[in-house]
């Protein structure tokens, strides 16, 4: 959640009802049935739909910047990216909507008016983890394990996940 990719919520639905459509002909019409009368599978499409809102792939692409090794962290933020971007397809499409949170709008506004506040702790996080990374055992150590510890808090109070 703090890298702002929320994978837990989402990642592999995109693929799974991509996959589920491409064998079976009247698939589509099967899974907004399914949407339509069953209140499980409905609160999964809903709750996929309220975390890929809350993601931001501009900001995880930053933290994958920080991974050591550059091309590794490209890949593997590209199938992330690649997996989100299907999913919104995905669900999109079964639930009938033309962006997630559609028929949600007073969540959607909700988390539209709460990023210009957590995008700032999410830049700060990334820059702290950085030099935290740089030097492990400085003298400022404590104080920037105190400032990840309030940047944590500060995005899940946000997002309001645990993160």
């Amino acid at each position: 959640m703090q890298c702002r990719a929320t994978l837990p919520g989402w990642f592999g639905v995109g693929t799974a009802l991509g996959e589920y459509l491409q064998s079976n002909p009247e698939g589509l019409s099967m899974l907004r049935e399914m949407h339509a009368q069953w209140p499980f599978f409905q609160s999964v499409l809903e709750n996929a739909q309220m975390v890929l809102a809350k993601a931001d792939m501009d900001i995880a692409r930053r933290y994958a910047e920080l991974v050591p090794d550059k091309e590794l962290g490209r890949e593997i933020f590209n199938r992330i990216k690649g997996e989100f971007d299907l999913t919104v397809q995905m669900v999109c499409q079964v639930a009938q909507v033309k962006e997630p949170l559609e028929k949600e709008p007073l969540l959607a506004e909700s988390i539209k008016r709460r990023n210009p506040y957590i995008d700032p702790l999410s830049f700060i996080q990334i820059e702290v983890l950085k030099r935290l990374r740089a030097n492990p055992v400085g003298p400022e150590r404590q104080e920037l394990e105190d400032a990840i510890l309030m940047t944590i808090n500060g995005i899940a109070a946000g997002l309001k996940n645990t993160g």
